[in-house]
């Protein structure tokens, strides 16, 4: 599991620029080297969206029901489970090559 690399020139993308990326819908990344625009690959829309929806709606139920806590606490570690499995999804996307 690594970051994304340029398709073109082969350069490993930032952990900044796809992380920026998915928190702003899905913008397209433009590599440093080359100035080649990558979109994320729709299946990868998919992945991300499971990955840091998925965890969120399971364990934010369990841990209020098992720990006794109010809907503040728990709607706090829902997000906070949203964003702590969202610094992972830079690793697990794909990108293509954007067309013009």
């Amino acid at each position: 599991m690594s970051l994304p690399r340029c398709n073109k020139c082969g350069v490993q993308m930032k952990w900044g620029k796809i992380f920026k990326s998915l928190w702003l819908g899905y913008k397209p990344v433009i590599c440093e080297k080359c100035n080649t625009e990558h979109k994320i690959a729709f299946s990868s829309r998919g992945v991300v969206s499971f990955w840091i929806v998925t965890p969120m709606v399971f364990l934010g139920p369990f841990l209020s029901n098992y720990f006794n806590l109010n809907i503040f606490i728990t709607i706090l570690i829902m997000i906070s489970i949203s964003i702590f499995f969202s610094f992972f999804s830079p690793f697990m996307v794909k990108y293509n090559e954007n067309s013009k």
